[in-house]
């Protein structure tokens, strides 16, 4: 409360800096005394920098995150919050970016995500990846829905959850739904049924996902003015999902999966046959470029070249590190080996070759 005040009269917003103790966060302490999540009880408490917080910080809002309560010695304190949380992909901040290459070393990206585990992610009922926003669309006139009009169809559906629990004590609203709660304001017709199945079997989520996603679901319903779950309902809340720890692991066995039965249809059917060529490069060129995904099949497209033509050397930004480096040993290789008279370097827009001098 702000001095002399005797009343709330805005929910509580509290944003605590990532070096903040787990006594500070939780409440405790030798004359026991609430913490930012408690101080955040029917407010938001927004952690900024996420995987900035220490390990032990996080790891104490498991137990409040499910029960709406904490318990410390002596003390027991309300912490009925909402979890706002915000990060950078990587240390650089540019992993998956359109259009600036990340800096990363390998490894560093699946170690900097791995801060945050995944029982606590799992308790995270909106994962959303956000991708930045292009000049051209930041200076564009607003076209999208007002927050007036959003605020009043939030408004709408918090009172129709607020008539759904009128009967049911300590329950609100749909986050606050309890099993059997959810078995009948939750049920499923079968297509929307069936989308929530394939999901869960090929994300491989847990539990505590599918009664996440059940709930979210039913808030978009609400949201929609709909009476029930309908199938786009549960595909907009399984999308998400977006950081769940399954969904890298099984998405690679799917691709490898696809990629193996896609080779064993290739081979059968010899559709090598019309790649057959030597190793020497026909134009007797050698293309020093990005391994840029985006230039998989534009690269060739562009230069008007074939299978056979050209050899072509890939690396980070199309650079060239010091003298001795494998891009250096492999434009040997070509020149000395395979006849190359001709060496081009090639780049694209947001490239580190961009930066290099030809000089």
């Amino acid at each position: 409360l702000k001095s002399g005040a005797r009343l709330l009269t805005r929910r509580p917003f509290r944003s605590p800096h990532h070096t903040i103790s787990p006594v500070a966060l939780v409440g405790g302490g030798s004359n026991p005394v609430p913490g930012e999540i408690s101080l955040a009880h029917n407010g938001i408490l927004f952690l900024d920098e996420f995987p900035e917080f220490s390990r032990s910080v996080l790891e104490v809002m498991r137990q409040p995150l499910e029960d709406r309560i904490i318990s410390v010695s002596r003390a027991r304190y309300p912490a009925g919050f909402m979890l706002v949380a915000s990060m950078n992909p990587c240390p650089c901040g540019y992993y998956n970016h359109p259009t600036k290459p990340c800096t990363c070393q390998p490894g560093q990206v699946s170690k900097y995500l791995g801060r945050i585990s995944g029982p606590l992610l799992d308790r995270i009922d909106i994962q959303v990846e956000i991708l930045p926003v292009p000049f051209e669309r930041l200076s564009e006139p607003s076209a999208g829905e007002s927050s007036a009009a959003i605020r009043e169809r939030v408004v709408q559906a918090r009172a129709v959850q607020a008539r759904r629990f009128a009967d049911t004590p300590g329950v609100h609203c749909n986050a606050q739904m309890t099993p059997r709660l959810m078995q009948q304001w939750c049920a499923l017709d079968a297509a929307s049924r069936g989308v929530l199945e394939q999901a869960m079997k090929k994300f491989d989520m847990s539990a505590r996902a599918y009664d996440r996603i059940l709930k979210v679901a039913r808030t978009i319903a609400d949201l929609d003015g709909a009476a029930d779950i309908a199938p786009h309902h549960m595909r907009e809340a399984v999308n998400y999902r977006n950081l769940d720890r399954g969904n890298n692991h099984i998405d690679r066995n799917i691709m490898i999966d696809e990629i193996l039965k896609h080779n064993a249809e290739f081979v059968e059917t010899k559709g090598y046959e019309k790649f057959v060529t030597s190793k020497y490069p026909d134009k007797r060129i050698a293309i020093v470029t990005c391994m840029d995904t985006r230039l998989v099949e534009l690269l060739p497209a562009a230069l008007g070249v074939r299978n056979g033509d050209v050899k072509i050397i890939k690396n980070a930004g199309g650079t060239i590190t010091n003298p001795f480096d494998s891009t250096m040993r492999s434009l040997l290789v070509a020149v000395y080996e395979l006849g190359v008279n001709e060496i081009m370097v090639v780049g694209h827009t947001g490239c580190g070759v961009q930066g290099m001098n030809a000089a």
